[in-house]
């Protein structure tokens, strides 16, 4: 519910990914979804999230590589 209450998409998906880097315990790491999976679990459409992933890679927030992601 915490990362779902977000009002945007970026929102959403930075909650979700601060909350497994801090799971971690580093700043590269894993998550358990594939895109479609983690467009289900944040309630949002595959493209969107994908769009959503670029642009935050393009502003150089996050780099990723399919479930692997880490913070800049």
């Amino acid at each position: 519910i915490e990362h779902l209450s977000r009002r945007s998409l970026s929102d959403k998906v930075l909650s979700y990914l601060s909350a497994e880097r801090r799971r971690a315990g580093k700043d590269r790491f894993r998550i358990p979804f594939d895109r479609g999976g983690l467009a289900d679990y944040l309630g949002c459409d595959r493209s969107a999230l994908s769009a959503v992933l670029f642009k935050l890679k393009a502003k150089g927030v996050l780099d990723y590589h399919k479930n692997e992601f880490r913070f800049v």
